[in-house]
This record gives C-alpha cells, structure tokens and sequence, in this order.
C-alpha cells in the first residue's frame, strides 16, 4: 500500500477531517492556556570543609563535600523540614513537597528549587528567604559536635518565570489536532465496515483482474472501462453500492447465468461493505473481475 492509498480516507473526508483539526486544535489551545505560568525561585550555595587542628589530614575536601552536598539536597524530602520552613513564612502552600525540590550539581553545588503558580508567586520572596533561615538553623545544628564541620558560601537567590512562547502553543495545538483528528478519521473508517483502502479489496479477491479507477463515478474514462470489459466473457455488472445503479446498467445475482456470464463487481472505496464483497466471493468464487473506485 503507498502513501496515496493511506491517505484515501482523508481525501474522501477533507471536509470533515479539516473541521475536526479546527475544533482539535481549538480544544488543546484552550487547555495550554489554562495552564499557569511558573514562578521559579532558586537558591545557590557551595558546601566547603573547614580546616581544624584536630581534621584527619587523609581526609580528601571534594568528596566529603561531595557527601555533605548529597545530604543536604535529601533534606527536601524531609517532611518536618518543609513543614519548618511554612511555619517560618507563617503560610500554607498546597502540596508543597511537589514544589519545593533540591539538588548536588558539579560535586559541591547544591541548587534549592521553589516552583509557584498563580497566586501563590506573591510569597515567593518570603518562602526563599524562610528557607534559607530554616537551612541554616538546621545546618548549624548539623556541624554541633562534627569532627569535621563544613561551611556554606553566602547563599545566592534568583527568579524566573516559565511561560510557554506563543509559538510552542500554536505548533503544539495545530499537532495534536492533526494527530487526534487522523486517528478519529481511521477509528470511523474501521468502525463502519466498508472499505476504505484499495488493498483491502485485492485481499478478498487476490487473484481476480481489478480495474483501479482514481476519478469520481460518472466523471471516469468511459473507454479505459470499456477496454477493461471486452476482456471478459460476457462481462455482466454488479453493484455493490446503492449509487452504481445510477451510473451503470447493473443487474442482480439471480439474473446472472453462472454458466456464460462473467460478474464484474462495481466497488467504491468508502461506499462497498466488506461483508458485500465477502458474500459475494462465497457465491462467485473468483473468476470476476472488479471495478474499483478510489472517490
């Protein structure tokens, strides 16, 4: 099957498929901008060790900083820690272990997140500033009787907000549209049971003579079809469509004479039912030929 093939249910439903991208991509657009931009709150600082009389000269500087850094990024898993630092604030954020998050970056770095959205990006400054007050009781309770204390540099705060760019929603929209749109278009063809792809015919009569046909009925290349039917023996016309009868002069299978009469099945992509085509193996077998109609 080609890529023209594939494409036959979409070019017999543009109509349908390009209205289903406009309410798709309408629908996603609309949901992308209910999503709230994010006020994003870090927090810097570098773990070091300090140098004592009584500190093991073995001691390697980076890898106990290193642990130390690891360690300290944990503590914003800690419930009771970020409890500490909304009593500090003296406010209630909802779910608040989901925005507040930490982690050791380049061995001694350690980077403390606080992500808000909407209303809550008021207490940004307040809740940066409460935790590094409640860091720093819990670090300094952290060094109390340490064979090896360590220290942090000044702790570095800065803000930024993530919006989504224009751009991205229009691409993301117009995408996702398409997407649930084709797959609506290739549910509905598979759910009604007929056919809707040439192949799906030459799978039911593989070895039978099929005429492909890409114009509308009524507006195809009479002598091409003509040519086709002077092949056969009698060549007799079969619908299995309600709209062939208009066009040609089709008869029923009771009328049909098994012995000197060769059917020749008239099909439509998108109008003949698979179970039609079916049957009609069951009776004819296939020595016949087909006509088929790709629009």
């Amino acid at each position: 099957m080609n890529l023209l093939e594939l494409l036959l249910p979409i070019r017999r439903n543009k109509i349908l498929f390009l209205l289903l991208i406009l309410i798709f991509s309408g629908l996603t657009w609309s949901g992308l901008r209910l999503i709230p931009d994010i006020e994003k709150t870090t927090v810097y600082f570098t773990v070091k060790p300090l140098q004592t009389e009584t500190q093991s000269s073995s001691l390697d500087p980076v890898e106990s900083s290193m642990k130390i850094a690891e360690t300290i990024a944990g503590w914003a898993k800690n419930p009771a820690f970020r409890q500490a630092i909304l009593n500090d604030a003296d406010i209630q954020i909802p779910s608040f272990k989901r925005k507040l998050s930490a982690r050791k970056q380049n061995r001694t770095n350690v980077f403390w997140t606080i992500s808000l959205y909407g209303n809550e990006q008021k207490f940004s400054d307040k809740i940066a500033n409460s935790l590094i007050k409640t860091f720093t009781k819990e670090f300094e309770d952290f060094n109390k009787n340490n064979s090896f204390p360590f220290a942090i540099t000044n702790p570095k705060t800065f803000n930024s907000m993530q919006v989504i760019p224009l751009s991205w929603e229009i691409l993301a929209s117009i995408l996702f549209g398409s997407l649930i749109s084709l797959f609506s278009i290739y549910s509905y063809v598979s759910l009604i049971g007929k056919v809707s792809f040439t192949y799906q015919i030459k799978t039911i009569f593989p070895n039978s003579p099929s005429l492909v046909i890409p114009e509308k009925i009524g507006a195809h290349d009479v002598k091409l079809l003509e040519q086709f039917l002077t092949t056969f023996t009698s060549p007799k016309l079969i619908g299995t469509f309600p709209e062939a009868e208009k066009h040609f002069e089709v008869i029923g299978n009771h009328n049909l004479k098994i012995e000197t009469d060769t059917p020749i099945l008239i099909a439509r992509i998108g109008k003949t039912k698979i179970n039609e085509l079916k049957n009609l193996k069951a009776i004819f077998g296939e020595d016949l030929g087909i006509i088929i109609f790709e629009k």
